[in-house]
C-alpha cells in the first residue's frame, strides 16, 4: 500500500472540477478519510500458523497484536492480564486465578474458566513443552466457578507466574481453534487481543482489524496491515517509498541498516534501553573434536567480542561476559572463570592439546588430521551470518579451519538435534522466559543445549541441579542452584556469550511520532506506536 501525497496544484484542480459542490476530500465517506491504518513490514508471513510454542522466532513480535496472557510483565514486575488477581496456597503448590469478566474471544466465544482450562490442558499435552513447567507440571485444574479456577502443581515452582506471562507460549486462544494432538497448526488466529485476524493473502499481506469488543483501552488503529517482504533491502526500500510505515525487530534490521536508514530524510529509528536477550555461541561437547575441554577454552579465548560489537553493532550492543543479563532473576552470579580474548593463550592451549600449526597451510593438525570445525547458523536473523563469519575469521588466526553454513530455520533445528554441528549461534529467550525456560530443556532433553552438554563428565550433576529448581520454592536454595548451573556451563565452555542484543524499530516520521518500548521488549504492541 503506497501512500500518495496530493500536491497543492492537484488539490486546486480537483476543487475547480467539483466547483460549487466542494473540494473532493469532503465528499469521501467518513470511514475512508478517518480510517487509521498502520502498515508493518515483516520478513515472515503472518499466516494462520501463529501457534504458541511452535511458531518460528520471526513471528514472535506479532503475538501481542492478537493474543493475550493471564499475567503480564512490566518493568520487572508481574501484573494482571486476563486474570485480574491470583493467590498462592498450600506451600506454593496451588494458584487460584480470578479472571476478568465479560471478555469474549474474537469468534464470540466466552473467555471464562472453562476456556482457560482447555488452553492449559492443550499445552500440557505436548511432550515437547515439558520444559514449560508452569504448565506441564500442573497436576489438576479445578474450575471453581465461571471466572475462577485453581491450578494444583505437583510441587512448588518458583517460575509459575513467569510462564503464565509468556507472550508466545501461554497465550489464551479460542478452544475451537486447536485440535487435540496437533501442535503445528491451528484452524485460525483467534485470541482476545486488541486486533482481530481478518484476511491473509499468501505472499503479500495479512490484514488485522481493531477488535470492536476489546475489554481494554480502545485500539488506536482501525486496521493493521502486515506486509510480507522477505529481504531486508526490499523492506528498507518499502519504508523509504512509503509503502510501509515501520519495521520492527532487530531480527529484521541490522545495525548497519539502522544507521543508514535512520539518517535518511523522513525515516527515524529507536533503540530500546532494555536488553532483549543474549547472542551466544553453543559448543557441542558431543562433537568428536570439541569433547576436549581445553579446545573449547582455546576457542573462547580466540574470540574478540569487542571487535565484533564495534564492527557489527557500532557499539550499540555491549559485550556479554555472562550468559544472561545480571538484572534477570538469579543471574547476578560471580563466575569462576572469565574467558577473555587472549590469542596467545589460545595458541598455547592448542599446542598443549597436540594441535600443531602447519606453517605451510596456516592450519593446525594432529595425527594427520586438520583441526576443522563446522559452524552452522539459522539464516533468518540479521547479523547471524556476519557474526559467524567474523568468529570464523578470528578462529582462523589461531589456526582453526572453520566451515560456516547458513540454513533455513527448520533445517537448522533438525541438523542441531541430530548433533550435526561443532559450533552454532543462538539467542537466549529474553524476558520473561530467561533464565528458566532457556535452561530447563537441558533437564528435559529438549534443546540444542541439551545436545551440547550431553557428553560432559558432570552432565548428570548439571541436570540434577536443574531438576531441583523445578521442585524448590526456597529462594536461597534456588539462588544457590543457579549459581552452580551457570558456573557449570561457563566452566565447561558450552556457551560463549557474545553481546547483549537490543530491540530496534524504524518508521516513517511523517506517519509515526515514536514508539514506546515497554513490557516485553521483543513483542510489538501496536498501541505503543504513537501516530503523528
Amino acid at each position: 500500500m503506497k501512500r500518495k501525497k496530493i500536491t497543492l496544484f492537484t488539490a486546486i484542480v480537483l476543487c475547480l472540477l467539483v466547483a460549487l459542490t466542494g473540494c473532493g476530500s469532503s465528499e469521501k465517506p467518513a470511514s475512508e478519510t478517518e480510517k487509521k491504518v498502520l502498515v508493518i513490514g515483516m520478513g515472515a508471513e503472518l499466516d494462520n500458523q501463529l501457534t504458541p510454542l511452535s511458531t518460528a522466532d520471526d513471528l514472535m513480535p506479532a503475538f501481542g497484536m492478537v493474543y493475550e496472557t493471564l499475567v503480564t510483565y512490566h518493568n520487572g514486575e508481574y501484573a494482571p492480564g486476563l486474570a485480574s488477581s491470583w493467590e498462592f496456597g498450600h506451600d506454593g503448590r496451588e494458584i487460584t486465578l480470578h479472571l476478568r469478566e465479560g471478555i469474549t474471544y474474537h469468534d464470540g466465544e466466552p473467555f471464562n474458566a472453562d476456556s482457560v482450562k482447555a488452553n492449559l490442558e492443550y499445552l500440557k499435552g505436548w511432550q515437547s513443552a515439558a520444559f514449560l513447567r508452569g504448565v506441564s507440571s500442573i497436576q489438576t485444574i479445578e474450575v471453581l466457578d465461571t471466572y475462577t479456577l485453581k491450578l494444583i502443581y505437583e510441587a512448588p515452582y518458583y517460575a509459575s507466574l513467569w510462564d503464565l506471562a509468556s507472550p508466545y507460549r501461554v497465550t489464551m486462544i479460542s478452544p475451537g481453534m486447536y485440535e487435540e494432538g496437533n501442535y503445528e497448526s491451528m484452524r485460525g488466529i483467534v485470541g482476545t487481543g486488541p486486533y482481530m485476524y481478518d484476511t491473509f493473502v499468501k505472499g503479500e499481506y495479512t490484514l488485522l482489524k481493531a477488535n470492536p469488543d476489546y475489554w481494554g483501552n480502545t485500539p488506536q488503529w482501525d486496521e493493521i496491515i502486515v506486509r510480507y517482504i522477505p529481504t531486508s533491502s526490499s523492506r528498507l526500500k518499502a519504508l523509504q517509498t512509503g509503502e510501509i510505515d515501520m519495521i520492527f525487530s532487530s531480527d529484521f534490521i541490522s545495525y548497519d541498516e539502522y544507521r543508514q536508514a535512520s539518517g535518511l530524510n523522513g525515516i527515524e529509528g529507536q533503540i530500546s534501553e532494555d536488553i532483549v536477550n543474549t547472542r551466544n555461541i553453543v559448543l557441542n561437547s558431543a562433537s568428536p573434536v570439541l569433547s576436549d575441554a581445553s579446545l573449547r577454552q582455546a576457542i573462547a579465548q580466540a574470540i574478540n567480542k569487542e571487535a565484533i560489537v564495534q564492527g557489527l553493532t557500532y557499539g550499540y550492543e555491549k559485550t556479554a561476559e555472562a550468559l544472561f543479563d545480571t538484572d534477570l532473576p538469579y543471574c547476578n552470579v560471580t563466575l569462576n572463570h572469565t574467558w577473555s580474548y587472549d590469542p596467545e593463550k589460545s595458541a598455547q592451549l592448542l599446542d598443549e592439546s597436540g594441535w600443531k600449526l602447519n606453517e605451510s597451510t596456516g592450519y593446525r593438525e594432529k595425527d594427520g588430521s586438520v583441526l576443522h570445525l563446522r559452524f552452522t547458523y539459522p539464516n533468518n536473523k540479521a547479523l547471524n551470518k556476519e557474526i559467524v563469519e567474523a568468529i570464523g575469521s578470528q578462529l582462523g588466526e589461531v589456526g582453526i579451519q572453520v566451515e560456516t553454513e547458513g540454513m533455513e530455520i527448520m533445517s537448522w533445528y533438525a541438523d542441531c538435534f541430530q548433533s550435526n554441528f561443532d559450533l552454532t549461534i543462538g539467542n537466549t529467550y529474553g524476558k520473561p522466559d530467561d533464565p528458566h525456560n532457556y535452561l530447563n530443556p537441558i533437564y528435559t532433553m529438549g534443546s540444542i543445549d541439551a545436545i551440547a552438554v550431553s557428553e560432559l563428565p558432570d552432565v548428570q550433576q548439571l541436570r540434577d541441579w536443574l531438576g531441583e529448581t523445578l521442585i524448590t520454592a526456597e529462594e536461597d536454595r534456588v539462588t544457590e542452584l543457579y549459581d552452580n548451573i551457570l558456573n557449570s556451563l561457563n566452566d565447561n565452555v558450552i556457551e560463549i556469550p557474545i553481546s547483549y542484543q537490543m530491540e530496534l524499530v524504524l518508521y516513517n516520521s511523517e506517519v509515526i511520532e515514536g514508539y514506546a518500548f515497554g513490557g516485553i521488549t521483543q513483542v510489538l504492541f501496536p498501541d505503543n506506536v504513537k501516530k503523528r
